[in-house]
């Protein structure tokens, strides 16, 4: 015998859950081709994001998010006019890596990273 399992789920553009609305571990998704993601809640109580960057012109805001107005700490943001890349830091700032990253440069980051925290240190040492 079979089934189905589904994660709680929206299409609903910039739709995210509040920490609230998950246990420890639970997973969420937004489907919506304008702002999909994959979110869950961290051991502390935080919501994790997983998933393609923001891309936009203009520096996002708390008021560009629907629901939940809060970015992940993690999260990236890549700025349309001039290419250049930043992320969430843990303080609540968009901090930016300066000049250009490659994918392979990204990738190596992400693979030798041993927790959020020296990720976060790697990249903003680029």
């Amino acid at each position: 015998m079979s089934f189905t399992v589904q994660h709680k789920r929206s299409d609903t553009v910039s739709r995210r859950p509040t920490p609230s609305d998950l246990e420890y571990g639970q997973v969420a998704v937004n489907y919506s081709n304008d702002s999909p993601g994959l979110f869950f809640r961290t051991s502390t109580s935080v919501l994790a994001k997983a998933g393609p960057p923001i891309i936009s012109s203009v520096t996002p805001t708390p008021s560009d998010l629907g629901n939940y107005q809060d970015y992940s700490t993690g999260e990236f943001w890549i700025n349309s006019l001039n290419n250049t890349m930043s992320y969430m830091a843990a303080n609540g700032n968009w901090l930016s890596v300066e000049g250009t990253i490659s994918l392979s440069t990204l990738k190596s980051v992400v693979a030798n990273s041993t927790s959020f925290t020296d990720f976060q240190n790697r990249i903003s040492n680029l």
